[in-house]
């Protein structure tokens, strides 16, 4: 079955109805389109879709670029995390004298990550994304560590997100105190 074969049905999308001719018109002047077909199971009506592909695909872009942000987020909390039981776990093992306080130290040592001057706004951001994915609690020395900026600039950049969650209210008076 050829392309301009689908387009023999009349294509009923939202309010706005094409033909056939609409589409075949747009076809033969060079455009890229993207159809899809559909039929409710208890319908006898077949709606077809169409929209441009560079802007389908344009759109998809957009996606996806919520999505890296979203696992590049996640990547920083991983990070955090594992750095934080690596800590914990020497910190016990010295505790119990299963390693000495020379190991120890010397493990501290590694596992301390240098502030990095950020942009409050880029650190809000990072931490919208956080608070949205995780659903956890945090403190601002969590997110100073998790990020490796200031408690200042993460106090800032909460400041941005008092009004959309509760929480950081809470971690602000906190931080106040």
């Amino acid at each position: 079955m050829m392309m301009r074969d689908i387009f023999e049905y009349q294509t009923l999308v939202g309010q706005s109805h094409s033909t056939a001719a609409d589409i075949n018109e747009a076809v033969d002047d060079g455009f890229d389109l993207m159809a899809r077909v559909s039929r409710k199971t208890n319908s006898t009506i077949t709606e077809i879709g169409v929209v441009d592909t560079n802007s389908f695909l344009a759109r998809l872009s957009i996606v996806q670029a919520g999505w890296r942000s979203d696992i590049s987020a996640l990547t920083e909390v991983v990070e955090w995390q594992h750095r934080l039981i690596d800590f914990n776990s020497s910190y016990a093992a010295y505790l119990l004298e299963q390693i000495s306080e020379e190991e120890f130290e010397l493990i501290a040592e590694s596992s301390v990550v240098d502030e990095v001057d950020k942009d409050k706004y880029q650190v809000a951001s990072m931490i919208d994304r956080v608070l949205r994915l995780t659903n956890l609690d945090y403190t601002t020395s969590d997110f100073s560590n998790m990020l490796a900026c200031s408690q200042e600039v993460v106090v800032e950049a909460l400041e941005f997100l008092a009004d959309k969650y509760p929480k950081v209210q809470l971690m602000l008076s906190e931080s106040r105190e």
